[in-house]
């Protein structure tokens, strides 16, 4: 590669931020100056808000696929209308290969790749449980893809099973963690801010309000917990994705009704800064109920020494390692999820103690230095297969 900078074109389903969205920020920012990263929505909001404020150059194409879309026909025609757009984008900006955030985008800018004869790769954040029923699918990203980042074993596994003509082509890629980015932060004082007692326990979950998430596995844990610690409260940080979703949303802040949790349970919506809350916890839950990828909120709470309590599924024993940094429960055990808070909360010492194996766990394995140079090192190899 010569001295000059790279264009990598970096291609996002939603302007709406998750952890996906947050990973992929955190990949553009930390590249090094070899590369020029250039992002691309089919939409405004806040990610673009997001990009623009950490400096990234980003453009709309309403063209392409957008995030929720049913109808067959209408992404058919996005997909092909979107790659020649991005065709031309490629030409113009001198674009060297295209990263595709989701297999979603992976069919627009993979064909947009081929047209235009430069490398492509589809980052996969997902687990798929069961087997694609079309032979296509495989056939066709097996045709647009030339790598296939997994971002755990768990989802590497998932895309073998699920795409087996692509096993070859896929590699696991962990997430990274900008350590000193979250060593910069300060706990926020959610404590104040909700008018809590100062010593209150504060047990909380980050992610997006979905089913998979069991948020109310943890809502049916806190009586149980509170009947030893009164005054333990419990924060549900995150938000709905689409409006698909806020059935569910009424039916948590329902359950909080029916268990008379009112002033126990906060529900704080979507926030900018997560890690200064997960700061402020005593323990940091994730009850995800299906497989998850590798939960970027875990990462998170490990990188601020937050004792973590989670489910046993899909890569959050990537993450964990039950009993020496964390502890791992089955899947929608209400009592087993208890059962561990408590043990945390009475036993502070241990506590501080998982925290501490869960950073060395970041630092060892989940940085944004080793995340970096990893991707980086797969543009070169790839772009320089391709001249």
């Amino acid at each position: 590669m010569n001295s000059s900078s790279t264009t990598i074109l970096y291609l996002n389903q939603t302007a709406r931020v998750s952890g996906a969205e947050i990973s992929l920020l955190s990949l553009m920012t930390g590249l090094d100056k070899r590369f020029r990263p250039k992002l691309v929505l089919p939409e405004a909001g806040p990610l673009l808000s997001l990009a623009e404020e950490a400096g990234l150059e980003v453009s709309i194409l309403s063209g392409l696929p957008q995030f929720g879309e049913s109808n067959q026909l209408k992404k058919l025609v996005r997909i092909i209308r979107g790659a020649f757009q991005l065709k031309q984008m490629i030409k113009q900006e001198g674009v060297r290969l295209v990263h595709a955030n989701s297999p979603r985008m992976g069919y627009v800018g993979g064909l947009a790749a081929r047209m235009t004869s430069i490398p492509s790769i589809i980052h996969v954040r997902d687990i798929y449980l069961s087997p694609l029923t079309s032979p296509l699918k495989s056939i066709l990203f097996n045709f647009l893809a030339d790598r296939i980042i997994a971002v755990s074993q768990a989802t590497a596994r998932s895309i073998m099973a699920a795409w087996r003509p692509l096993a070859r082509k896929t590699l696991v890629i962990y997430n990274g963690i900008n350590l000193r980015k979250i060593d910069a932060l300060k706990a926020r004082e959610i404590r104040k801010e909700l008018k809590i007692e100062k010593e209150a326990p504060l047990l909380g979950l980050v992610g997006i309000l979905h089913p998979v998430k069991g948020i109310e596995i943890l809502i049916k844990a806190a009586p149980i917990i509170l009947e030893e610690f009164p005054a333990a409260k419990f924060l549900i940080i995150g938000d709905i994705m689409s409006q698909s979703e806020a059935g569910y949303l009424d039916r948590l802040k329902a359950l909080v009704r029916e268990l008379s949790l009112e002033g126990k349970v906060f529900f704080l919506g979507y926030q900018k800064e997560a890690p200064e809350l997960i700061k402020s916890l005593d323990i940091l839950v994730h009850p995800a109920l299906y497989p998850e990828p590798l939960p970027r909120a875990v990462l998170e709470a490990a990188a601020c020494r937050r004792p973590i309590v989670a489910s046993s599924v899909g890569g959050l024993g990537e993450i964990i390692d039950d009993g020496l940094s964390g502890f791992l429960f089955k899947p929608g055990d209400v009592a087993s999820l208890a059962r561990h808070c408590l043990h945390l909360l009475k036993n502070r010492d241990l506590a501080c103690q998982l925290g501490e194996q869960a950073r060395q766990k970041i630092e060892e394995k989940f940085t944004i230095e080793r995340h970096c140079q990893q991707i980086a090192s797969l543009y070169e190899e790839l772009i320089e297969r391709g001249k």
